[in-house]
């Protein structure tokens, strides 16, 4: 038999006919078969690997331009042990993202 090939996409991406560059792509360091990206248009998604889900991130404000990096952690001095991430973007932006309940942009820089 042949082999198949399996591609992750979001809901919806097929037949929007927009291309998406994706320019930064990080393994979650706590989920092991999750996958972040940021793409060309500010968008940020997680991808699993296990599940063959998409989700993307939301927020009040977000990036609008190419996003290049990523970091996770925790901020000093916080008592809980809540996932952070940071991304840099074109737009001259810093966005904090919390990782813990979906992935919500909760301020921009």
């Amino acid at each position: 038999g042949g082999t198949s090939k399996q591609v992750l996409r979001p809901k919806g991406s097929a037949g929007e006919g927009k291309s998406r560059a994706w320019l930064a792509c990080k393994w979650h360091p706590r989920a092991r078969d999750v996958l972040v990206s940021g793409g060309s248009n500010g968008d940020v998604w997680t991808w699993s690997v296990r599940s063959k889900r998409a989700q993307k991130g939301t927020g009040k404000q977000l990036p609008s331009r190419s996003l290049f990096a990523f970091c996770f952690g925790r901020f000093a001095g916080e008592e809980d042990d809540k996932l952070k991430m940071l991304c840099v973007s074109m737009d001259r932006t810093i966005a904090m993202w919390d990782m813990q309940e979906g992935l919500t942009c909760r301020w921009l820089l």
